[in-house]
């Protein structure tokens, strides 16, 4: 947490002012050319009248991972500011802001706006305005920041505003009203608040106070203002409690002064409403009844429908032409939107590359028209600020189908668009456009004027995004990537088709060397490719063909892939009435490449297909048939799907042999015989209705199997073996089914529904035996899974069809003797006789389902802690699940008393096992102990604890749960930058062993706390710790004295401070004229990097004496108020901002080591040493890179 000097240095901000719009007033502006954020204004209104309030909006687009700031930034930042230049007649108010998010910042919290943001601000338009066009400007700053490093961003932005007779909503009304929804409600409720401490030795008292709240589990969040005076400021950390019907919120005040203050304003958020607050000590802790969402936010004016907004005189001419003055009902007309750009600016492609706009259309069309997807022609590289962007220059068209329905009327029909876009050149400006054109509809088709240019842009489209470092190549649709490399195009075999032929359509993916994608059955893990169709009208895709695949193994996990390339197949049939014409193909494409790694990937491919009287094939019809004739064959696939068929009838089968299934059957045969003695053939019926009914209730199971896959979105049985509770559900299954198997408890119908199947088998003829099959299956239920292990688990991967035959098979399997007997009753004598032997098969089959429950319990473990802790949780959890069905078969199915209370305990135990699966997470980031590791950080500056401890050590477990994975002690180890190392004894290493001895304890727990001074000795804490012990022990630790040279021995002091002189590039020389080396730390009040780095790396014990001895000289270039010769600096060495340190030479001109954006005490020590010519002490193990950042934050 940043100290009360670094939250509040006044933040400074000065920069080139201008006063006019063009770009050319700004040159080489280094802020603008290094931030990443795209600015631009927009307004709510396109056209107001004299004495209307409208609203303008700095819009900001966000890239990741970068972030910019609210009002109150957190101490640690700095909030966009706006600088407007209006007409007469025109005024600004201030900004409102809509709700921020938290964001964690070594170790302090900002309020942040990611991805993107649109700051509202009122115009208020006089009464006595001049009427026309009117320019709004403004000149908008902001701080952007990553994790690691912060660079300012300015622009200048404007539109135009048209002033006239009638109020009309612009483009972006709904732009307005998303975001003025997030905008909190003006009038401010009082909510009385009291202090709940006094101050601790930071200057922190906590303040309590309480709102009411409908649902506990929306978010209750208050948003404090900074205080104009700089005197206090509320932290960010909050302790919530929800009580009945309220949320009591604790949070801490930072306070600078004598009297601490008495009231503290902000924004309280309670679930999706935000309003503004007072918080005011003294007044009694019952919040103000909280309003319901205003949807139209503090005073600001609806939104109006529709559009009408005219770009500036300045901004591209749009034109809207179509290639037919006339059409027939059925027919598709291109529309060709063109944009004449004005020279030195440009326009962006649908994937701008970096921060800015693409265009945007809305169609106004009457009905039976529409508007397909804009087609993109080749964009150009353009490079700017070490970023390459896609863009247009000069002229640009882009086409969009437009369908006409086959029962559209005849006659003159108005298409209209509303067009948004982006120009830049240095700087960025929105432009909109309202253009219309008149189409002709009738019995014949005519070419317009303009069916020409339209031609020639269609011959230019985009069919393929180009890779990095390659030139365009427009023989390849577009894609886009979620950090997967894969190249993904879609090929057909024809160029050309006629209406009722099938083609075929083929996704050809790219893989990256060592990398793979997954075949349709992914193995034990991975996600198969996903293929969504964007299709025309009678045009419709079969199932994906898959080639064959390779079998790979890596880190124990089976795998089907494929490595290099593969082409994905599958068949477009084309409707026997489709119309002649060009069709577009399109399709979206997920998939999941891996190598050690995995990433997600997504790309949406296209290609054009032409429907008319000849079939003429593709370039690509080659491979596509090459990848065909890779496709498994139908002899290949019904081998496969044989031997999976014999099992399952060999399963069916064997599940007559079982005791709830073999005594029946000789009196079900000969039932059926005896009902009609004098007719055979009667009796071989009922046979056969009885094996009917035992399908029946097959293809009913299967049908509810398949719609459970359907429910979960289709995934594979990989996919669903990698979810921890599907597999705890398996374990669970299996374990129970073994259970029963042993003879635990029994499972049935229940006893109605035993009662009426029952009574249904005891009907004659047809409709009981039919009945009889169906009662057999639920018989057969408790015995079925051992011998279906294979067999459902496959055919639940497998297409509708292919389970459907899987579960007949097997009921084919159960029925068969059945039937046969019916046909040849005196084969019952071949039969084995009932008796005992059924009951102990019975239970020997339940063997194999707890080995499988073993099994599914090692793979659920893991992700349950670490391994054995995991499997121990798992195994206790099945333990007290099979408990509780032990309670149920003894005393509840085949006990007479009290079996409420047997119900009960069942529950607990249930309840018991499932709460053994809490893992309590770690928050602390724990490094593996060795003592060279403790020495190395303490070398470094940081103080150390260590905590020993075990897996079976219940106190150990106690004592980190209750004393220091607890808030309070984790925010004293982050302050004094504590690093923690744990010492696992659960092997009982001999070496870990001498040591606790050596610390006078037998074993574990032994916790330690160490200074980061050799000379002070290590605090051994209690065998049973408190939060306070813990924290006490860590602040004596940060207590960090050494002696000074010219005092006497034993006097000592603190040395905690380096002396820096200012930066000049004179400074630097004159340094090494001396032959003195020099570190240079730029850094800015609002740069969290910055003060982690100062706090970690530079201002620390080691590198202190380091400095001193080396008679560094240290100067500090404070970059606070974005200074242009600093940030010219800065580019020089290739940083858009700081951090950046330096570390010069002793020697006239030496060049300067740049350190790392992050770096360690021990890489500061090594740079300043080879700076003075010294050797650099081998340091082979400390920690890099903020590694004393314990605390997640």
């Amino acid at each position: 947490m940043f100290t009360s000097m670094h939250r509040w240095v006044l933040i400074l901000f000065s920069g080139l002012l201008a006063s006019s719009v063009s770009a050319q007033d700004f040159p080489g502006a280094p802020a603008a050319a290094n931030a990443k954020t795209t600015a631009s204004l927009k307004l709510e209104h396109s056209v107001v009248k004299p004495g209307d309030r409208t609203w303008a909006g700095l819009h900001l687009v966000i890239p990741k991972p970068w972030h910019t700031y609210w009002v109150n930034h957190g101490g640690v930042g700095e909030a966009p500011k706006i600088k407007w230049n209006l007409p007469a007649g025109v005024k600004a108010g201030a900004i409102h802001w809509p709700l921020p998010k938290k964001h964690p910042s070594f170790g302090s919290i900002a309020y942040v706006y990611e991805h993107e943001v649109l700051l509202l601000v009122p115009l208020e338009i006089s009464e006595d305005a001049p009427r026309g066009e009117l320019m709004i400007e403004a000149k908008a700053d902001w701080l952007e920041c990553t994790d690691e490093e912060c660079v300012p961003g300015k622009a200048m932005v404007a539109t135009a505003l048209t002033v006239g007779d009638a109020q009309t909503a612009g483009p972006n009304s709904k732009l307005f009203a998303t975001w003025r929804g997030r905008v909190p409600e003006a009038e401010q409720q009082v909510i009385g608040a009291e202090w709940a401490g006094e101050a601790d030795d930071n200057s922190q008292r906590p303040l309590r106070f309480r709102v009411p709240v409908e649902d506990t589990k929306a978010p209750v969040v208050f948003y404090p203002y900074l205080d104009p005076r700089e005197k206090f400021m509320v932290q960010a950390e909050v302790k919530l409690e929800h009580g009945e019907g309220v949320a009591t919120l604790t949070q801490p005040v930072e306070f600078f002064d004598k009297d601490w203050p008495v009231e503290f304003p902000g924004v309280m958020q309670v679930g999706d409403h935000a309003y503004e607050v007072l918080l005011k000590v003294g007044k009694p802790l019952a919040a103000a009844k909280p309003k319901p969402a205003n949807p139209v936010g503090p005073g600001l004016l609806p939104g109006f429908p529709g559009a009408n907004s005219f770009g500036p005189s300045n901004g591209s001419e749009v034109t809207l032409l179509l290639d037919a003055s006339q059409a027939m009902p059925g027919d598709t007309v291109t529309a060709g939107v063109r944009f004449k750009i004005p020279a030195g600016w440009h326009m962006f492609y649908k994937d701008p590359g970096g921060p800015g706009e693409a265009p945007s259309f809305r169609w106004r069309l009457p009905e039976g028209i529409t508007a397909g997807e804009i087609q993109w022609p080749q964009y150009e590289e353009y490079e700017s600020g070490g970023d390459v962007f896609n863009v247009y220059h000069d002229e640009v068209m882009l086409l969009v189908p437009l369908k006409l329905a086959g029962d559209l009327a005849p006659g003159e029909h108005k298409v209209r668009l509303l067009a948004d876009w982006q120009e830049c050149e240095q700087t960025c400006v929105q432009y909109s456009a309202d253009k219309s054109v008149v189409l002709k509809v009738g019995n014949t088709a005519e070419p317009s004027a303009g069916a020409k240019d339209i031609a020639s842009w269609r011959a230019k489209l985009v069919t393929r995004a180009p890779p990095d470092n390659q030139e365009p190549d427009p023989t390849n649709p577009p894609s886009k990537t979620l950090g997967a490399q894969t190249k993904v195009t879609l090929l057909l075999d024809a160029k050309s088709a006629r209406a009722g032929q099938e083609i075929l359509a083929g996704v050809q993916f790219e893989i990256p060397e060592k990398w793979h994608i997954f075949w349709k059955y992914p193995g034990e893990m991975g996600e198969a490719p996903q293929i969504e169709w964007k299709l025309p009208a009678g045009v419709t895709a079969g199932e994906i063909r898959w080639p064959r695949h390779e079998e790979y193994e890596a880190f124990d996990v089976k795998q089907n892939v494929y490595h290099d390339e593969v082409i994905l197949i599958v068949p477009l049939k084309l409707a026997a009435d489709l119309a002649n014409g060009e069709l577009e193909i399109g399709a979206k494409v997920t998939w999941q490449e891996c190598e050690v790694s995995c990433v997600q990937g997504e790309a949406d491919v296209a290609a054009t297909l032409n429907i008319g009287a000849t079939h003429e094939s593709s370039a690509d019809a080659a491979v596509i048939s090459e990848w065909q004739a890779k496709v498994p064959g139908l002899s290949e696939g019904l081998g496969q799907l044989g031997w999976i068929l014999l099992l399952a009838l060999g399963g069916g089968l064997i599940l007559n042999l079982m005791p709830c299934v073999l005594p029946v059957i000789a009196l079900k045969v000969m039932g059926f015989v005896k009902q009609r003695e004098e007719s055979s053939i009667h009796a071989r019926r009922l046979g056969l209705l009885y094996g009917a009914g035992v399908v029946f209730s097959f293809m009913i199971m299967a049908g509810v199997l398949l719609a459970v896959r359907a429910g979960a979105g289709g995934e594979t049985w990989g996919m669903q073996m990698q979810n921890q509770w599907f597999l705890l559900f398996l374990a669970a299954l299996m374990t129970l089914v073994s259970l029963n198997l042993f003879g635990v408890f029994e499972i049935s119908l229940g006893g109605k529904a035993m009662t009426a199947a029952d009574a249904a088998s005891r009907r004659e003829g047809g409709a009981g035996a039919f009945a009889n099959g169906m009662l057999m299956v639920a018989l057969a239920t408790p015995c079925m899974a051992p011998m279906l292990g294979t067999a459902i688990p496959f055919a639940l991967t497998q297409p509708a069809v292919v389970t459907l035959l899987v579960f007949a098979t097997v009921a084919v399997g159960l029925a068969l003797p059945y039937v046969v007997l019916s046909f040849k009753p005196d084969w019952l004598r071949f039969l084995p006789k009932p008796g005992a032997w059924m009951e102990s098969f019975k239970k020997a089959m339940g063997f194999p389902m707890l080995a499988a429950a073993v099994w599914l319990m090692m793979l659920a473990g893991v992700h349950f802690g670490d391994k054995a802790e995991g499997m121990f949780r798992v195994a206790l959890m099945l333990s007290l699940v099979g408990l509780a069905a032990w309670i149920y078969g003894e005393f509840i199915q085949r006990g007479t008393k009290r079996r409420g209370l047997a119900g009960v305990l069942a529950l607990c135990s249930v309840g018991a096992g499932f709460s053994c699966l809490y893992v309590f997470q770690d928050k602390l980031d724990w490094k593996p102990w060795s003592q060279t590791a403790v020495a190395e950080a303490r070398a470094a500056g940081h103080p150390v604890l260590v905590d020993f401890t075990a897996d079976w050590c219940l106190t150990c477990k106690a004592n980190k749960r209750t004393s220091i994975e607890v808030e309070s002690v984790r925010r004293k180890i982050a302050e004094t930058g504590t690093v923690v190392f744990k010492g696992d004894f659960t092997k009982k290493d001999p070496a870990m062993a001498e040591f606790i001895r050596g610390h006078g304890r037998a074993g574990v727990p032994l916790v330690i706390v160490y200074s980061p001074n050799a000379g002070v000795e290590p605090q051994v804490l209690p065998e049973l710790l408190q939060p306070r012990v813990v924290f006490d022990a860590l602040s004596k630790a940060a207590t960090r004295p050494v002696q000074v040279a010219n005092k006497p021995e034993g006097d000592v002091v603190k040395d905690d401070t380096i002396k820096w002189g200012q930066w000049s590039a004179e400074a630097i020389s004159r340094a090494q004229k001396e032959g003195k080396p020099v570190l240079v730390d730029f850094t800015a009040d609002w740069c969290a990097p910055c003060k982690k780095i100062e706090k970690e790396a530079i201002n620390v014990p080691t590198v202190r004496r380091e400095l001193a001895a080396a008679g560094v000289v240290t100067l500090k270039a404070d970059f606070t108020d974005k200074d242009p010769a600093m940030q010219k600096e800065i580019n020089r060495f290739g940083r858009r901002g700081p951090p950046l340190v330096l570390v010069y030479p002793g020697t006239p001109g030496g060049e300067p080591e740049v350190m790392g954006k992050v770096f360690s005490a021990a890489d500061m020590v090594k740079a300043l040493r080879e700076a003075a010519g010294k050797k650099s002490a081998n340091n082979p193990g400390l920690e890099p890179a903020g590694a004393a950042a314990t605390a997640s934050n």
